[in-house]
């Protein structure tokens, strides 16, 4: 695919998720540089190679085990889904399609993922202590996943086949996953965020941000994002209107993206 069959392809898993919420009163909001993206630019950061989006828990939780019974071109993935997942949180993926990344892991589609947010510890040592762990267990969850089934690459299978004995097994860890998201739920804690992407330390915010919702133009569309979208993005980047400096307008991930033939 070309950069713009990515997009649009994004966009049309995106629209599918958007419909979807609003057809069953699911809460959602666009996230991370998406969500800069919708305020700074209307659309895709220039850059940018993904769409992330954010849930309340209980939202999350309908989403995930809904939307499958109402798609086949889309299919929502997590390790509940599909013990081979690699990640903590879900992905809705294009099964029409084949996202590669720089493992050659070749078992998804292209994607936006979707994190859950959840209350967050008001007191900063155990705040700390929680996020110490949450990235403890995330390692070990990843590390511990058997890419062998879906790669083309034999040193990625070789090497994670290997590894796997010595890790615990994965169905333990997410259950241990999942006892640290609930620990704190929404509405019983001042602060809340969502822990399972890259920026654990960031998301800690008033919960309050997570009550209330607008729709926001992007790429000729409107999706849901928090309405408090400024105390949001300056805990992510500080002064998000400024653009960063040349150099490090760059993706972030490296994908190779494919439509397969029906």
């Amino acid at each position: 695919m070309t950069t713009e069959e990515f997009r649009q392809t994004m966009l049309d898993i995106m629209d599918r998720i958007d419909a979807f919420c609003t057809e069953n009163g699911i809460r959602y909001s666009l996230d991370g540089g998406s969500l800069l993206g919708a305020v700074r630019h209307k659309g895709f950061i220039p850059w940018d190679d993904d769409m992330d989006v954010i849930m309340p828990r209980a939202d999350y939780d309908r989403f995930w085990r809904l939307f499958n019974e109402a798609h086949t071109d889309y299919k929502a993935v997590n390790f509940q889904v599909d013990p081979d997942f690699p990640h903590t949180f879900t992905r809705v993926m294009d099964t029409r399609t084949l996202a590669m990344d720089h493992n050659r892991v070749n078992k998804f589609g292209v994607f936006v993922d979707i994190y859950a947010v959840d209350g967050r510890p008001d007191d900063p040592a155990v705040f700390d202590d929680y996020v110490r762990t949450y990235i403890r267990l995330k390692n070990r969850f990843r590390k511990s996943a058997p890419l062998w089934h879906c790669t083309d690459s034999p040193l990625v299978a070789l090497k994670t086949l290997l590894r796997h004995p010595f890790y615990p097994s994965r169905k333990k860890t997410a259950a241990d996953l999942e006892a640290l998201y609930r620990r704190w739920p929404m509405g019983a804690t001042a602060h809340a965020g969502h822990i399972m992407g890259g920026s654990e330390w960031d998301t800690h915010m008033p919960a309050g941000i997570f009550e209330e919702y607008i729709r926001l133009p992007f790429e000729g569309r409107q999706y849901c994002c928090v309405k408090d979208y400024d105390t949001f993005l300056k805990s992510l980047y500080g002064d998000y209107m400024q653009l960063p400096p040349v150099e490090e307008r760059k993706p972030y991930h490296s994908i190779a993206c494919y439509r397969l033939e029906p």
